[in-house]
């Protein structure tokens, strides 16, 4: 099949991991010479990207007080969206993990592809939750004429799971977000972590730990939480009890969700970025969108070795790595860095170049493209 045309399919909310890579989809699909639209299910307050090139639709989340009520609007919506602009025999509909409309949608008469990122495990793996949402993850896939997976563990997994089609995509980075930017030194300096605030996912208990540790040496150091809260994560009160009795309330700073156009700047400025995400399931299938733009801006970064990353990036070469599970050295990691500035600089420098080598929205894109067109 030759694909002329390609339908992205997102749930929007600006910002977050899965659109900043529907965006960068967008673009790549775009500069590949593709027609490109982008169906984003997002509420009427909700300001839209302008892409060049692009066809952005929004596509009205329902407003009814009825649960029920919300999720056949919101199905039929998106289905009547896809109906709209799909041309069979040149069209692909290519949408975020597994939306509800696939289970209602004649994946037989449309060429729909599935982006699976990772397996959210909100829950204790083994609990009748995890199982239920296990089973659904593994009848979606099934139903597509295939899947795109950002680590060679999931696409392990889903083989095991019966899905036969599977390309692997890295992530990737819009290194134009980071184009132009100048430090700003009058917030001092500081470390930061962004991403959805959480112990389980990312480890942010670990790493407020491991600056309390900092912090007892280099006083001058802040540290910046940078994003929001997840209902899916009840850990808010927690983190923020932690703070309290680590007695650093003063020096950390939870700055709440942000604007997408404010991040880079925020990730630019800092001194150093951290990730301490835990080794558990999460990680093991997925990869951290943030690693791609903490390296973008060529500062020091401080990762956790754990799932695919070392697949990728080396230690004291274009990162530094910490055991996971371990406050005490990451912030081993984290003072290394410090006293030293001038082999740190060098190792940042090295993880930028990997961006464009590695993590390259183009090299994907092709990769997902060709995919696309040698499926019938």
């Amino acid at each position: 099949m030759l694909v002329n045309t390609v339908i992205l399919v997102e749930s929007f909310v600006p910002g977050s991991a899965s659109s900043n890579r529907m965006m960068c989809y967008a673009k790549g699909y775009s500069a590949l010479g593709l027609h490109t639209i982008m169906l984003l299910q997002c509420g009427e307050e909700v300001e839209l990207p302008v892409i060049n090139g692009v066809d952005v639709v929004r596509v009205s989340e329902s407003k009814s007080l009825f649960r029920v009520a919300r999720i056949v609007k919101r199905v039929t919506a998106m289905i009547a969206a896809i109906k709209r602009y799909y041309k069979e025999g040149e069209t692909v509909v290519h949408v975020w993990n597994v939306p509800l409309f696939i289970w209602f949608f004649n994946t037989k008469k449309y060429s729909v592809f599935c982006e699976i990122g990772e397996i959210p495990n909100y829950s204790e793996k083994g609990s009748l939750l995890y199982h239920f949402k296990e089973k659904l993850r593994a009848m979606g896939p099934r139903k597509v004429k295939g899947i795109i997976v950002q680590t060679n563990a999931l696409a392990d997994y889903y083989h095991q799971q019966g899905v036969e089609q599977i390309v692997q995509s890295n992530i990737f980075v819009d290194t134009s977000r980071f184009e132009g930017l100048s430090k700003q030194t009058d917030k001092g300096e500081y470390i930061a972590y962004c991403g959805t605030v959480s112990k389980h996912k990312d480890g942010v208990d670990d790493l407020i730990k491991a600056f309390r540790i900092v912090h007892e040496k280099y006083e001058q150091y802040k540290l910046l939480i940078i994003g929001g809260y997840s209902s899916a994560y009840q850990d808010k009160e927690e983190l923020e009890a932690l703070v309290n009795r680590l007695s650093i309330k003063e020096h950390v700073v939870f700055t709440g969700k942000v604007l997408p156009s404010e991040m880079p700047q925020m990730l630019y400025d800092a001194s150093i970025l951290a990730l301490a995400r835990p080794d558990n399931i999460q990680a093991k299938y997925g990869f951290p969108t943030k690693v791609g733009e903490y390296l973008c801006t060529g500062n020091p970064t401080v990762l956790t070795n754990v799932g695919e990353l070392p697949l990728f990036l080396e230690d004291m070469k274009n990162c530094v790595f910490a055991q996971a599970d371990n406050h005490e050295d990451f912030a081993d990691k984290l003072i290394w860095v410090i006293e030293h500035r001038d082999k740190a600089s060098h190792i940042a420098a090295e993880g930028k170049k990997l961006v464009d080598s590695a993590f390259s929205i183009k090299g994907q894109c092709e990769k997902v493209l060709k995919f696309f067109e040698n499926i019938d």
